[in-house]
């Protein structure tokens, strides 16, 4: 994959509120230079390693490193040329891992890695660093490997990487460690995309773009992030001193921003857009921003602040989306997870894409504000959550009449502005351009798996939905629209296929494309999970799996009598690794678990 791309080119608004135009690569670049150990393909790279002083630098030319595993030792550097390719041959597990400190990984293609989709409650990764201190992994492409695309440890760097097509997610925080957390990572100029392409995982789960966990002054900067089956960038539990700043945060149906049961943060200077355009849970988890139970933590006095960003609501994702829950059983390092403290303010927000259709049931415009379902009102009375000067394109006054939430109900700007919320604020009852906007999805029929990609077999049915904003008219290549600027239509394709929407109004034209992959013999994916994965001696866990591309599955250590879903409950008295192998007409696949029973029982936590 050659070095890509992205340049930031937004508006003359967009520019006045201070965000970056950038150029950035990601993944291998030409021309990178290396001076230490020489390797070739064929090479085993752990023996080089073991028979090499720590710090060495070792630098692969071009060519494919099937199945290598390495452990490395402190200050190594893994460099390659441009076509430097690991493989990991969907068999081997990871393509590096281990203890070491200050590790490099730079300018390296590395693909099929076999990873678990779960180890204990996170995922795994080729790039295995969640046990190391100070990794640098840096312009290497990461893609189509099972779990993660690379899982985080103490003051890694991640730069420049192009992270892809992995199919569960991108990036993930695989532990804390020693319990104390994941500290001082860096996450920058990356792209993050398509991750969880084939819908194999729920992204209620964890699944998508990113998901840190139990992470301190964690920084994410200038990512383009887009197309994940999932949230773009999601921080779950535990997180504080968090920076979100300057992303492209773009197309991704499970919302853009999501900072969940987390503390002290600060989201400033990202576009965030055509996020939670599929209507799957309600607005208040999938909006452009979502904090679900998150706010400034109570040990530091600290906020939560989101300014100087673009927010573009899709047809069903909200803007900005406040959520208490009752979340006393969670783990919580710094105070109870209530939203408080929260300042949003100085944002351009674009509300004027909903489809709203009055008349209806269920459907309404993409709304901003707080929203509790903990049954009591304190995120809005007395917990300094506060709106101030917003820039507010609400498309027409029959969709700013429903803009807004609060108070446990939803209305438009005045009695937002009497609940004392942007009083200062500037009310636009247009689009923020007045060119048109087009949004064009595709998912299996009979889901809600839509994406801008998806991959179905040979007869079946694909559901095309879109939209479109600042339009009249949008027309269809492939399917029907009957002129109409939101809709949907059913389509059976007999190949690989690509389908187009135009959409026209007074301010120009804008398009929009969604691919549809049809294969008779897609391969299988296959997982397998146990919960709790520690158990007493003679407790109880349960066992559970589940496949795609696949007619039957069969178990090891227990029956499945032959379902590709199902769960089981389970009591051992030793620890037991389980495995499903599940077999289609593309092929087969298999997934382990290991229920570990611990010889004392397990104390509850306080």
């Amino acid at each position: 994959m050659f070095a890509r791309t992205r340049f930031f080119l937004f508006s003359a608004l967009i520019a006045h509120l201070g965000l970056p135009s950038l150029a950035l690569a990601y993944g291998p670049v030409q021309g990178q230079s290396c001076s230490g150990v020489s390797l070739s393909p064929g090479a085993n790279i752990q023996n080089a390693v073991d028979s090499h002083p720590a710090g060495t630098t070792f630098c692969l030319a071009a060519g494919t490193y099937a199945q290598q595993s390495v452990v490395p030792q402190n200050n190594d550097q893994f460099i390659g040329a441009y076509g430097a390719v690991l493989d990991g041959q969907n068999t081997t597990e990871h393509a590096f891992a281990g203890t070491a400190q200050n590790v490099v990984i730079q300018n390296l293609k590395i693909v099929n890695y076999h990873t678990k989709a779960q180890n204990g409650l996170f995922s795994d990764s080729p790039v295995h660093g969640d046990a190391s201190t100070g990794w640098i992994v840096k312009n290497n492409e990461l893609a189509y490997n099972w779990g993660a695309g690379l899982d985080l440890g103490n003051q890694m760097q991640v730069i420049g990487n192009y992270i892809h097509h992995n199919s569960q997610i991108g990036i993930d925080t695989n532990g804390a460690a020693a319990n104390n957390g994941t500290m001082g990572v860096v996450v920058d100029s990356n792209e993050i995309a398509y991750n969880n392409y084939r819908h194999d995982f729920d992204p209620g789960w964890e699944a998508g773009g990113t998901k840190f966990w139990a992470t301190s002054n964690l920084q994410v900067t200038n990512n383009y992030t887009h197309d994940n089956i999932g949230p773009g960038l999601w921080a779950d539990t535990n997180n504080i001193g968090t920076t979100y700043a300057n992303n492209d945060i773009e197309n991704n149906p499970g919302g853009g921003i999501a900072h969940e049961v987390s503390y002290d943060a600060v989201i400033k200077n990202n576009v965030i857009k055509n996020n939670g355009r599929v209507f799957i849970y309600g607005w208040e988890y999938q909006p452009q921003i979502l904090l679900n139970s998150s706010g400034g933590a109570s040990t530091t006095g600290g906020q939560i602040e989101i300014t100087g960003n673009t927010l573009i609501s899709g047809p069903n994702g909200g803007a900005v989306g406040l959520e208490q829950q009752n979340r006393s059983t969670d783990s919580a390092w710094y105070g109870p997870h209530i939203v408080q403290n929260v300042y949003v303010h100085d944002n351009a927000i674009d509300q004027s894409s909903a489809a709203y259709q009055p008349s209806q049931a269920g459907v309404y415009p993409p709304q901003h504000g707080a929203y509790e379902d903990d049954g009591e009102q304190l995120i809005f009375t007395s917990r300094n959550n506060r709106f101030v000067n917003n820039t507010y394109y609400l498309g027409s006054q029959t969709l700013a009449g429903h803009a807004f939430n609060w108070m446990d109900n939803t209305f438009g700007v005045s009695t937002w502005q009497k609940y004392g919320q942007d009083t200062t604020g500037t009310f636009n009852y247009s689009a923020m351009s007045a060119a048109p906007a087009a949004y064009l999805v595709a998912a299996p029929s009979g889901t809600t798996n839509f994406a801008s990609q998806t991959a179905v077999s040979s007869g079946s049915s694909v559901t095309l939905s879109w939209s479109a904003s600042s339009a009249t008219t949008c027309t269809g290549t492939g399917f029907p629209t009957g002129n109409a600027i939101a809709g949907s239509a059913t389509v059976t394709p007999t190949q690989s296929a690509t389908y187009g929407l135009t959409c026209n109004g007074p301010g120009g034209a804008a398009s929009a494309q969604t691919t549809v992959i049809v294969a008779s013999n897609l391969i299988p994916a296959a997982n397998l999970t146990v919960y709790p994965a520690v158990i007493a001696a003679g407790g109880q866990a349960a066992l559970s799996w589940s496949a795609t591309n696949a007619a039957a599955c069969s178990g090891s250590g227990f029956d499945t009598n032959d379902a590709t879903s199902g769960s089981i409950p389970i009591s051992r008295s030793n620890t037991t690794t389980y495995s499903v192998t599940c077999a289609g007409s593309g092929g087969s696949a298999s997934a382990f678990a290991t229920e570990t029973v611990t010889m004392t029982d397990l104390l509850p936590e306080e």
